[in-house]
C-alpha cells in the first residue's frame, strides 16, 4: 500500500510545505540560472570554459540520478530533498568565497548532483502523499515555475549591487527549501519491490510512455534555455523582446503543467503522441520564423504548454504504472533519461549547426522531439491494465 498519513489536515500542510520547498529551490535555480554565468563572465572566463563548467553540472546530475532508485530504499525520501537544499546553499556560498576553475568545479557538481536528489525525493514524497499523482506533481511544477520566473528577476536586480549578493540569495532560499523540507511528512524507505526495479524499468512499455514523455519535456527545456535564444537573435529581434518571449514559453509550460492536474482521467499514449507533436511542431515553428516576433512566439506558447503537460503526466504516468514500492525507482529512472535529454540536446543542436543554418538547424531538432510520440508506446492492452483512474490510481 501507498503510505500516507490518514489525517487530511497533515495532508493539506504537507502539500503546502511541499509546495513552498519547490517554490524556493526553483527560485534558487532561477537565481543561478542568471547569476552563474554572469559570475563565471566577471571572472574572465571564456564562452567553452562556461559551457564546460555547465555540463559538469548536467553530468553530475545524470550520474546522481543513477543511483537514486536505490539510495530511496535506504533513507527517506524527504532527507534526500533536505541534502539537496543544504548541497545548493553550500554550492552557492563557495562561489562568493571563489571563483578559481576548482571551486566553480566542486560547486558545480554539487548543484547538479542536488538537484537530481531534490526532483527525484520531492517528486516521489508528493505521489506518496497525495491521493492523485498527476495532481501532486502539476501542484509542484506550478510552484516551481513561479520561482523560476521570480528568480532571475531578483539576481537581476541583485547584480546590480555586486556580483556576491545574486549567490547569496540563492543561498537563503536553498537553505529555506532545507527547512521547509524537514518539516514534510516522515515517510518510510521504499520497501523492496516484488519484482526487479529500475534495471528493467525501461522494459515496460507502459514506462517507456512515460519516460519518453519526460525526455521530450527535458529537451524542450534544454533547447530553450540554450539556442532559442541565439536563433531569435539571429532573427533580428532585440535582446528585450528575446527575454520578454522565453519569460512567455515559461509561462505556457507553467499553464500546461498546472491544467493537466485538473484532468480526472489521461491516457497516456493520447499524451505523448500529441504533446510530442506539439512540442516539436512549436520548435520548428520557432526555428524556422524567428524573423516574427508574433509568430515564434506563438511557437513557443504552442511547444510551452506541450512541454508542461508532458513533464507532469510523464512522472505521474510511471509512478502510476509500478508497484507502489518501485515508485521511488520508476521517477528515478524517468528522471534520470530526463537529465540526459538536457545534457544532450544542445550538443545535438550544436552538430545540427555545423551542416544547416541556424534556423534550419533548430527545426530540425522540433523534428525530432516529434520522434519519441511513435516509440515506447505500450499496447493497448498494456494500457487497458494501467489506466489511471480518478484517484490518479492503476485501476
Amino acid at each position: 500500500m501507498i503510505a500516507r498519513t490518514d489525517e487530511p489536515r497533515r495532508h493539506t500542510v504537507d502539500e503546502a510545505l511541499s509546495g513552498g520547498v519547490s517554490f524556493a529551490f526553483s527560485f534558487t535555480l532561477g537565481v543561478i540560472g542568471v547569476g552563474i554565468p554572469l559570475l563565471a563572465v566577471a571572472a574572465g572566463y571564456s564562452a567553452i570554459e562556461i559551457g564546460v563548467l555547465v555540463g559538469v553540472a548536467g553530468l553530475a546530475q545524470l550520474v546522481a540520478r543513477l543511483w537514486l532508485g536505490r539510495l530511496l530504499r535506504v533513507v527517506p525520501d524527504k532527507l534526500l530533498v533536505v541534502i539537496a537544499g543544504l548541497a545548493m546553499t553550500v554550492a552557492c556560498l563557495l562561489l562568493t568565497y571563489s571563483t578559481e576553475l576548482l571551486v566553480f568545479t566542486v560547486a558545480q557538481i554539487m548543484q547538479g548532483a542536488g538537484r537530481a536528489y531534490f526532483w527525484t525525493g520531492l517528486q516521489t514524497h508528493a505521489v506518496r502523499v497525495a491521493p492523485r499523482a498527476v495532481g501532486a506533481i502539476a501542484r509542484l511544477n506550478f510552484s516551481a515555475g513561479v520561482g523560476a520566473l521570480l528568480g532571475p528577476l531578483v539576481a537581476g536586480v541583485l547584480l546590480t549591487f555586486g556580483d556576491d549578493s545574486a549567490m547569496f540569495a540563492g543561498a537563503a532560499a536553498a537553505l529555506a527549501s532545507a527547512v521547509l523540507a524537514a518539516l514534510l511528512v516522515s515517510l518510510p524507505p521504499f520497501a523492496p519491490p516484488p519484482r526487479p526495479g529500475a534495471a528493467r524499468m525501461w522494459r515496460r512499455r507502459e514506462i517507456r510512455t512515460g519516460i519518453w514523455m519526460g525526455v521530450v519535456a527535458g529537451g524542450w527545456r534544454s533547447i530553450l534555455n540554450s539556442y532559442i535564444p541565439v536563433v531569435l537573435v539571429f532573427g533580428g529581434m532585440s535582446p528585450v523582446v528575446v527575454g520578454l518571449l522565453i519569460t512567455i514559453a515559461n509561462i505556457a509550460a507553467m499553464v500546461g503543467s498546472s491544467a493537466i492536474g485538473f484532468c480526472k482521467r489521461i491516457r497516456f499514449r493520447i499524451t505523448l503522441a500529441g504533446g510530442g507533436v506539439a512540442a516539436g511542431a512549436g520548435v520548428a515553428v520557432t526555428g524556422l520564423l524567428s524573423f516574427d516576433p508574433w509568430l515564434a512566439g506563438s511557437g513557443l506558447v504552442v511547444s510551452g504548454v506541450a512541454a508542461g503537460i508532458l513533464q507532469t503526466v510523464g512522472t505521474a504516468a510511471v509512478a502510476d504504472s509500478v508497484h507502489p514500492e518501485e515508485r521511488g525507482d520508476a521517477i528515478a529512472a524517468s528522471g534520470a533519461y530526463r537529465a540526459a535529454a538536457l545534457l544532450l540536446t544542445p550538443l545535438v543542436a550544436a552538430a545540427a549547426i555545423v551542416v544547416a543554418p541556424v534556423p534550419v538547424a533548430i527545426a530540425l531538432v522540433g523534428v525530432l522531439f516529434v520522434v519519441p510520440s511513435f516509440l515506447g508506446q505500450p499496447d493497448s492492452d498494456s494500457e487497458a491494465r494501467h489506466p489511471v483512474d480518478q484517484q490518479g490510481e492503476p485501476a
